[in-house]
């Protein structure tokens, strides 16, 4: 784990009963039409897989269900550039080639806890999810899911890392994904 990593916020908060520890669900993920139950739904499903920096196709597909087309759209155009790098650069290590992409923490969580939503659902805006975070017993933190109302249901539009330790500073799914473009 990398060095400088603190514990930065108690798993405490207020939470919506979907909740993992181990890789195991307390109460699963019944409930995967609300912005809650997608991000529950959708962070069940990256423990599964253990996606190692951007997601292979196969991997991609399995958390389609759970992603805006916005964000399946600067998935596929990460994974075409990663591509090209490679065959440009077959010596070097393209972007996006190891670390979690859905969570702060380079090494990826090991538990999560959805927390209740910062707003109220609404179909014309987004909700912000909170998640909270756990590696093992070295980190907790916490990032916020981006959750909005496409083609008739909720979906996953962007993750705001909190920024866990020194090497993981805060910022957007989505800007590390166009970054990766550059």
């Amino acid at each position: 784990m990398r060095s400088g990593m603190l514990a930065v916020l108690p798993l405490a908060l207020l939470a919506t009963g979907c909740a993992t520890r181990g890789g195991m669900s307390s109460s699963g993920c019944a409930d995967t039409v609300s912005p809650a139950g997608v991000v529950c739904g959708f962070y069940q499903r990256c423990l599964q897989l253990r996606p190692v920096g951007l997601p292979s196709d196969v991997q991609q597909e399995a958390l389609a269900p759970f992603l805006s087309e916005r964000l399946e759209r600067l998935l596929d155009d990460a994974r075409a550039r990663q591509t090209e790098f490679g065959q440009q650069f077959p010596a070097e290590k393209p972007p996006l080639a190891e670390g979690s992409l859905f969570a702060s923490l380079f090494e990826a969580p090991t538990a999560f806890e959805v927390a209740a939503p910062v707003k109220g659902a609404s179909k014309t805006g987004v909700t912000r999810v909170p998640v909270n975070f756990r590696y093992g017993n070295e980190a907790v933190w916490q990032d916020v899911v981006v959750v909005k109302w496409q083609q008739n249901r909720y979906v996953i539009d962007d993750i705001e890392y909190a920024g866990a330790g020194d090497f993981n500073p805060p910022r957007r799914l989505t800007e590390t994904l166009e970054r990766s473009q550059e």
